[in-house]
């Protein structure tokens, strides 16, 4: 399980990505995101849309207050992956341009 994912699911809240600029030429794009948990947001810039919302994910991880679940020591947990910071499911978009 995703480390955002899960901390959502144990807080009962769904996590929302919300792109909130682009801009730049097509070969130099910056984008801005928006990650938001609950009543805390947290937003990243970066050249990818993907790694704006792992910047938004690593923030959030490291400057919530929400309850956190008990830390899982198990080999098939995904914890150092970065890809695992975002889910499928929570790739919610919108463009505000």
């Amino acid at each position: 399980m995703c480390l955002v994912n899960e901390l959502a699911r144990f807080n009962r809240i769904q996590p929302q990505y919300k792109l909130l600029d682009e801009r730049g030429p097509a070969h130099s794009k910056l984008f801005t995101v928006q990650l938001t948990l609950g009543e805390q947001t947290w937003q990243a810039e970066s050249t990818s849309i993907k790694k704006a919302q792992h910047a938004a994910a690593s923030l959030a991880l490291s400057e919530t207050t929400l309850p956190k679940p008990a830390a899982r020591h198990s080999k098939n947990h995904m914890n150092n992956n970065p890809a695992c910071l975002l889910g499928k499911e929570t790739l919610l978009l919108e463009l505000n341009i």
